[in-house]
């Protein structure tokens, strides 16, 4: 087995990754993923909204090369629960306007969860190879505890706290969700 084999099967071992595996699309000449049975609303997190407070998850979506990014999209989600109508709300921060959310949606069932923030995650393509074999990997965190303030002072999320919390080891009291795409190229992806 190679170095990099190891890495990718060590790495799987270390963080609960889930069965199902993303499938990239391409829209409007972005990357999109796609994952209907993506389930992280479990656990801890879960117990939380439904015990009636927010809950932050930060989501990371790299396009990977073996294991190096070509490139990433990242995005901050904050959920609630609705105990009466038993449904979720979510936001998403902005990462560059004040304090009003980029989209907000609300009366989810804890299936559509996942599909409603995967879908206001895009990146550009990339300039490479389109014959190269390439692969999507799908981070989700969050923490029990509070994290540093990742708000500027006038209320944008800052990026840099973003690429700081997926660039160090998860603490083991955080919850972490991965899945993977099965290997692809550029010029096999249909356009929707």
């Amino acid at each position: 087995m190679t170095a990099a084999a190891l890495t990718a099967l060590s790495f799987l071992l270390q963080s609960p990754t889930l069965a199902q595996a993303l499938t990239p699309r391409l829209s409007d000449n972005q990357l999109i993923a796609v994952a209907p049975a993506l389930k992280f609303l479990e656990g801890k997190p879960l117990e939380r909204l439904r015990n009636g407070q927010s809950v932050t998850f930060d989501f990371q979506l790299q396009l990977l090369d073996g294991t190096k990014s070509l490139a990433r999209s990242l995005q901050r989600f904050v959920l609630s629960y609705d105990l009466w109508e038993e449904t979720f709300s979510a936001v998403q921060l902005s990462q560059t306007s004040p304090r009003t959310p980029v989209f907000s949606t609300a009366r989810l069932k804890a299936e559509t969860v996942a599909t409603w923030c995967l879908g206001r995650m895009q990146m550009p393509l990339p300039t490479v190879d389109k014959t190269k074999p390439l692969t999507l990997q799908l981070e989700i965190r969050t923490s029990g505890t509070k994290l540093a303030n990742p708000l500027r002072p006038q209320g944008s999320v800052d990026l840099a706290v973003l690429v700081d919390i997926f660039s160090r080891p998860p603490d083991p009291k955080d919850s972490r969700i991965t899945a993977l795409s099965r290997s692809f190229t550029l010029s096999s992806l249909a356009t929707p």
